[in-house]
Order: C-alpha cells, then structure tokens, then sequence
C-alpha cells in the first residue's frame, strides 16, 4: 500500500489519450456489473455442451481425431478469439464515435479537493469522494467512479518518480474515501 505524500501545489500531467484505456475502462466497467442469472447459466450450458459434452461424444463414439479438433477448436475460440474480438469491437467504437481524441492533449491536475480533467475546451471536476477504484498498468493509471472511468497516460510524465508521486498520492486520496464495508 503506498504511503500518503503531501503536495503544496497540484500535480499536473499531461498526455495523449488512447482509445486502448478508453476500452478498457468500458470492459472494466462491463465486466464488474452483474448479468442475470439465467444468461449466465445459459452461456454455462453453451460452454459445458460445446467444451465438454459434444467432444466427450466423440471420443465415446471413436471419433477420437474429431473430438480432439473440435475440442481444441472450442478453447481456442472461447480463451483467444472471443475476448480480442470483444476488446477489438469495444475500441472500434470509440474509434468510430470520437476519432481525433487521441490527436488532442488532455490535461489532469491532482489537488486535495480532487481531480479536474480537461481536453477539448471541457473541463471536469470531481470530488475524492466520487471515485470508487484505482488502477494502474503497464500503461496507464485508471481512475474508476459511478460506473464510469478514465485513463491517465504514464507517457506523460517526464520521470518515473513524478508517475509514482502522482499514483501514491491519488491512491491515498481515494482509498480512504472509500465506504468501508463492514463484515459480518
């Protein structure tokens, strides 16, 4: 956990947004909300049917080569092509709807009232209390709050230490102000 650290002035960074944290802010999101029952059980059933039962068909009926091809075929489909395919689909999008944002600087100020985000003459602010998570990876910070998000590009930052700064001191902004649950 890193330790808090006090500022005297904002921290600011200033980058180049990627389509890529745009969708990954969108799977994130996607991937925490709850689906209904009955279209996980469904998708499970689909699963169990396609990965297991029809190629354990096969082997039972000595079809052996068949089953082993419509085995791998399944994983390859369900653990490779499936997620690129739906990461893919969610960057075109964005690709599609905002097609110059990645052209267009976007500026993030750290202070301790909160986080102001600007680019394309808009500015938005928002309280500590907003946020929900935050995440870092290889590339970029993400900061989550109410059911959506934004990346902050490491590309900007002219050193590692001012990367580290700017993360330890939202981390300690945000995990505080987070509701703690209570267990039971």
């Amino acid at each position: 956990m890193p330790e808090s650290i006090e500022v005297s002035k904002p921290i600011t960074v200033e980058f180049y947004p990627s389509l890529d944290d745009y969708a990954y802010v969108a799977t994130s999101i996607h991937n925490r909300a709850p689906s209904l029952p009955i279209y996980k059980y469904a998708t499970y059933a689909f699963l169990l049917v396609n990965l297991i039962a029809f190629p354990a068909y096969l082997f039972f009926t000595l079809h052996l080569l068949a089953g082993v091809f419509i085995f791998v075929l399944n994983f390859v489909i369900v653990n490779i092509f499936l997620p690129q395919l739906l990461r893919s689909s969610v960057r075109d999008f964005y690709e599609r709807h905002i097609p110059d944002r990645e052209n267009k600087i976007a500026v993030v100020e750290l202070s301790d009232t909160g986080v102001r985000y600007s680019q394309d003459d808009t500015e938005t602010f928002y309280a500590w209390k907003r946020f929900t998570n935050i995440e870092e990876t290889a590339d970029s910070i993400f900061f989550f709050y109410s059911g959506n998000g934004f990346g902050v590009r490491k590309s900007g930052f002219a050193y590692r230490q001012l990367e580290r700064d700017f993360y330890t001191f939202a981390y300690s902004k945000i995990v505080p102000s987070r509701p703690q649950i209570s267990g039971t």
